[in-house]
């Protein structure tokens, strides 16, 4: 066993039998690297990462490579979950040198953690074109002992190249606004796959992020194009082999343009907000069947994620006994010889199915034609029972592993989905059980210091890890979601507390901007991830929180902060709109911002009534406060009264009040047309 063998991370303890003499990202392996004078190879990755077990397998595995990593280098592993400062600074060095990054990450640094090279996977041997992993080691390690002044000169070069500062700033009066998104829009359109749905080409990733800011565009500026596009989406993601047709849950990514064929491993964060989407879809659509399917990714997140009820997990494995897959994928014969004639004729008519297969002569289950085909020719019953058998045949298998990290930002996506979830289709036992995740993340909370990772220790809620940015702000906005779905004033005072943490903590007001980390100590350069991609940056959502914030403070300095960080980072997002969906989201629910407030008891019935006409839609630039009677501390609040002792609602868009009224009639008619 090597240093591993001590951690915590399932990532790390999978690689604590290599022979290489791994060390976790520490002190120990950085003083150890300026003692010997070695460079440092850093390996990151995570637990669920197919290609992440294939280089272990075919290089820290070996005996022989072994000895080279072991002879020439420090060699450090880092599971991206737990520390996605490190696996983003060092993403970003990698992408810089090569043009494109993934995992597993493979990087190169000086004993003061420079990078000077890196890549991703590295095959045990020459092929397509990539050097062999001991090919690449020898290497290294020859330059750094002849031409070490050329890999220091080069190092100041690259880390100049990452941290240039952007020279121009967009003047927020100079922004025309709907000219400006309007062209961001038209350009994002040119990405879609109009017939496949996602974006063009593959490998193919949800991209929700993108989503979600083109469905809160469509409900401010109607476009019959984008709304095609939305429902092309949902129907092709929901039928295609991305989607576990029999347990429910998606999988990471599609190999292929048309989501047959996934990468296995399945991810929390893409199931909450992909279940998210779905919600959305159903609004937009008003097509059941997207509900049914956020209905039942919910309740797979319920059953396969979660972790003793008080949290869910980070992901489960790609692979099963070492092949990608295995759990998910058929057999043509093994479907012959489970179904009887009739069923196999009536599956053959529901999914893609073949001899040769689509996945290694295997075939990844495709809807061909949905249940609404077989309800309408009466068989509906009878492909729930060819359900039942496969599920029945599936659960007797071997099954992938599960990494019970329990990840801060990833379970407060859980939180915001199924809040509003449950404001479409009620369900106590789900948001009671949220709730309870939420009060576990406070609990393992230090005086207001919270964690990334959060666990339970002899019955008590604990954590590890300092939160980033994005723990900070994805909790903040489940708060939110709790308050706008219970009204129970706690969530609200904790949303408070959470958006000023990020204010005071994150914020650098000289640089007018987010920082991911707050401690910065044996980092390359400081964190600073401003990139969308399968999930929000940690300030992409920090900038959505400053808005809320004002909403509901109404205080001017929480406004300039989401302007600051938003036109500071201007000219990037308009060149490249893709890799700035969430940041183009707030600004569209920037211009639209509406404020309600409804005062009554909520034991009230007209108090609820209202309350439920409110916040029933997909209304992303409302905010909805109750409150008993007047309250001085914020001025949202200040002087709105009942009205003839009768519950009365207030409706205001950026401030601007319209007459209260405590009719039921006349509020529904108000919050309904407000576009």
């Amino acid at each position: 066993m090597n240093r591993l063998s001590k951690e915590k991370s399932l990532y790390l303890l999978q690689h604590s039998n290599n022979p290489v003499q791994w060390y976790p990202w520490s002190n120990e392996a950085f003083i150890q690297a300026k003692r010997k004078n070695l460079p440092i190879f850093l390996s990151i990755g995570y637990s669920s990462c197919h290609w992440c077990h294939v280089m272990e397998k075919e290089s820290f595995e070996s005996v022989e490579i072994s000895k080279i990593m072991n002879e020439n280098f420090i060699n450090i592993k880092v599971d991206r979950e737990e520390l996605p400062d490190v696996d983003s600074i060092y993403m970003k060095a990698v992408q810089t040198m090569t043009g494109s990054g993934g995992w597993p990450l493979s990087v190169f640094l000086t004993p003061d953690l420079d990078p000077f090279y890196g890549g991703t996977y590295f095959p045990p041997e020459d092929r397509h074109g990539i050097p062999s992993f001991s090919k690449v080691l020898f290497s290294i390690s020859d330059h750094w002992k002849n031409q070490n002044n050329l890999i220091l000169e080069n190092v100041d070069k690259l880390k100049d190249l990452i941290t240039q500062k952007k020279i121009n700033k967009t003047i927020n009066n100079n922004f025309e606004y709907k000219e400006e998104i309007n062209e961001i829009f038209e350009k994002l359109l040119l990405s879609l796959d109009l017939i496949n749905g996602g974006t063009k080409g593959a490998p193919k990733f949800p991209q929700i992020p993108l989503f979600e800011f083109l469905t809160v565009y469509y409900n401010y500026y109607d476009s019959k194009m984008l709304l095609n596009s939305i429902n092309i989406t949902l129907e092709k993601m929901s039928k295609g082999g991305i989607h576990d047709h029999l347990y429910g849950g998606f999988h990471r990514y599609s190999t292929d343009s048309f989501w047959s064929v996934p990468h296995f491993e399945k991810m929390l964060y893409d199931n909450a907000l992909i279940s998210r989407f779905f919600i959305q879809g159903y609004y937009l659509t008003g097509k059941v069947e997207f509900l049914q399917i956020a209905e039942k990714t919910i309740d797979f997140i319920f059953s396969e994620m979660n972790y003793l009820d008080i949290g869910f997990i980070s992901s489960i494995d790609a692979d099963t006994n070492g092949v990608e897959g295995l759990t998910y994928i058929w057999e043509y014969n093994q479907l012959v010889e489970l179904l009887s004639e009739e069923q196999f004729s009536l599956a053959n008519d529901h999914w893609i199915l073949s001899e040769k297969g689509n996945h290694f002569g295997s075939n990844v289950l495709n809807i061909k034609n949905d249940k609404n085909y077989f309800k309408l020719n009466k068989n509906h019953s009878k492909l729930v029972g060819i359900y039942d058998v496969l599920k029945s045949s599936r659960s007797k298998r071997a099954q992938p592993a599960k990494d019970n990290k329990m990840i801060v930002s990833w379970m407060s996506l859980v939180i915001q989905t199924v809040c509003e979830f449950v404001s479409v289709k009620n369900n106590p036992d789900l948001l009671n059980r949220v709730e309870k995740v939420a009060n576990n993340i406070f609990q393992s909370a230090e005086d207001s210091k919270f964690f990334h990772i959060v666990e339970l220790e002899s019955s008590s809620m604990t954590g590890r890890i300092p939160a980033f940015l994005s723990d900070y702000s994805e909790l903040s906005l489940a708060c939110l979601s709790l308050y706008q779905t219970t009204f129970n004033k706690r969530w609200l005072d904790k949303f408070l507390l959470l958006g000023n943490i990020i204010a005071q903590k994150f914020w650098d007001s000289g640089k007018e901007q987010f920082m991911d980390s707050q401690d910065t100590e044996n980092l390359y350069i400081n964190p600073r991830d401003t990139f969308d991609n399968a999930i929000y940056s940690g300030i992409s959502s920090a900038n959505l929180v400053m808005l809320y914030m004002y909403s509901i403070t109404s205080e001017n300095k929480f406004l300039k902060i989401f302007e600051d960080s938003f036109f500071n980072e201007y000219e990037n997002i308009k060149k490249y709109p893709n890799a700035y969906p969430g940041w183009l989201k707030s600004l569209v629910i920037s211009k639209n911002l509406e404020q309600v407030v409804i005062v009554g008891n909520i034991s009230e019935k007209n108090t609820r009534e209202m309350l439920k006409i409110a916040t029933t839609g997909y209304n992303p630039s409302r905010v909805v406060i109750q409150i008993d009677k007047t309250n001085p501390d914020l001025f949202l609040l200040k002087d709105k009264i009942k009205i003839d002792d009768l519950p009365t609602g207030y409706f205001c868009k950026d401030f601007i009040c319209k007459l209260p009224t405590n009719s039921i009639k006349d509020f529904n008619e108000i919050c309904n047309n407000t576009k």
